[in-house]
């Protein structure tokens, strides 16, 4: 059996599993070494479409984030990755809005928005478009957005990402479900429209049914969210 090249996919993975056990062990500084060295190499011996990359930069930034609760270095390590991939891919490449979405998750206050604004807007800008990067940029903007206390702005996310959802998903897809089950809370925690949180839950569940046994935890979460939406909408 002929021996790897010294840059070969295979040993990133292998560096990546080493990363992960360090990881785990909370040694996040080992774990870090092994994450750096995996995406260094991948970087050199993969295609730039490769989803890996996107991947491991965003698994790298979050070991970061948890060596250090301020993520200042995840920060400086992700900029600069964006920094490097604006100047050697196309505008609105998939790997930069991907970057932009994890500096999103890494940031606080309203860094957080405007990383996942960009995205959205890189996102549309791309054609053909990402449908699923798409939703999750999408499911993040929902996010920020009910933690804002913007429920309108919230439901209009959860909205699309519901058509969007029904339109490329067979009908009793449980992405589906989560959908309606996150327009429910919505409106039972920010909107006070129990009624049509109750819809929601209704239809969630009807489809968590389909999929699912009575003993399911998505099962259970809805069943308790829509008892306690019925019984704020009959004091509406």
């Amino acid at each position: 059996m002929s021996a790897l090249p010294s840059q070969d996919p295979k040993i990133a993975l292998c560096l990546g599993y080493v990363g992960m056990v360090y990881e785990y062990k909370e040694d996040f500084a080992r774990a870090l070494d092994y994450y750096h060295r995996q995406l260094e190499m991948e970087e050199q011996c993969l295609p730039i479409e490769h989803p890996h990359l996107s991947l491991h930069l965003e698994k790298t930034a979050k070991t970061y984030k948890k060596k250090e609760e301020n993520g200042e270095k995840a920060l400086q390590f992700c900029q600069e990755k964006l920094a490097a991939q604006n100047s050697i891919l196309p505008k609105h490449h998939p790997r930069i809005t991907s970057t932009l979405i994890t500096l999103g998750d890494i940031s606080v206050g309203k860094e957080r928005r405007e990383y996942y604004e960009q995205a959205l807007a890189a996102l549309q800008s791309l054609v053909p478009s990402d449908e699923l990067l798409t939703l999750t940029c999408l499911e993040k903007l929902a996010a920020v957005a009910h933690d804002e206390g913007n429920g309108l702005e919230s439901i209009a996310h959860w909205t699309t990402i519901l058509n969007t959802r029904r339109r490329i998903h067979y009908p009793d897809h449980t992405k589906i479900a989560y959908s309606l089950q996150c327009i429910g809370d919505v409106c039972f925690e920010l909107l006070g429209n129990y009624p049509e949180a109750c819809r929601c839950c209704e239809e969630s569940l009807d489809i968590y049914h389909a999929n699912f046994g009575p003993e399911h935890r998505d099962v259970i979460e809805v069943e308790a969210k829509l008892y306690k939406a019925q019984a704020q909408s009959r004091e509406w």
